[in-house]
């Protein structure tokens, strides 16, 4: 199950015109259609460090020639995998101390840059999927990764929304094209538009809807 493709809200097209929404379109689709929840869902089916990281329920993996991956982790080499694995194995007893998901991001993140291969859509990944069914956490930033996920998402709605500038966590203030891979930034970035959505929520909507012409 990979919830941002098979779960795309599938908004109408009229013969011979682009895809192009307003953000309140893509929103209340998003709404209707119980994402959250649909994701939640998915988040709950994963139960160990080795599902947290290929992001699909292998029952057996001892054995197994090959596994199933969500399709965010289709792309990445099997030995990358499992070295990410022993490392977050290694590192669960300082994760499971941790009181806030950006912490335990940060770990996830230092550690996972030292992995060939392990990069920040990953790194999300595993975070978000560890925080939610161990520890109970929830980012209270939008997590901004992969140019053609929620980064791009959030530059497309950004625009749309008449902003030439974002805050930073730090305080700072860059220009929306300035926006890389492993930025994080307030939800308040995004004011009123997705202001019923939370953090995770946002960067879940950013990444189903980035491929759209949003205006």
């Amino acid at each position: 199950m990979n919830v941002c493709s098979t779960n795309r809200p599938k908004t109408p097209k009229k013969k011979g015109q682009p895809n192009k929404f307003t953000v309140a379109q893509l929103v209340n689709s998003f709404t209707q259609k119980n994402m959250t929840a649909l994701h939640n869902v998915y988040l709950q089916s994963l139960t160990c460090i080795e599902d947290y990281v290929y992001g699909q329920h292998n029952p057996i993996y001892a054995g197994q020639a090959k596994l199933k991956k969500d399709t965010h982790q289709r792309r990445l080499n099997d030995t990358s995998l499992k070295n990410f694995i022993y490392a977050m194995k290694l590192a669960e007893p300082t994760l499971r101390t941790m009181t806030t998901f950006d912490d335990v991001w940060l770990e996830v993140r230092k550690i996972g840059k030292s992995i060939p291969g392990i990069g920040d859509v990953m790194i999300y990944d595993f975070s978000l999927r560890y925080c939610f069914n161990k520890l109970g956490l929830t980012p209270n930033y939008v997590y901004l990764h992969s140019s053609n996920g929620p980064l791009e998402g959030a530059k497309k709605v950004l625009t749309a929304m008449k902003k030439k500038n974002v805050t930073t966590v730090n305080g700072n203030t860059i220009p929306i094209n300035k926006l890389r891979s492993g930025t994080r930034i307030p939800k308040s970035n995004f004011e009123s538009d997705l202001s019923a959505l939370d953090s995770k929520s946002i960067e879940h909507f950013l990444c189903i809807n980035h491929s759209y012409n949003i205006i």
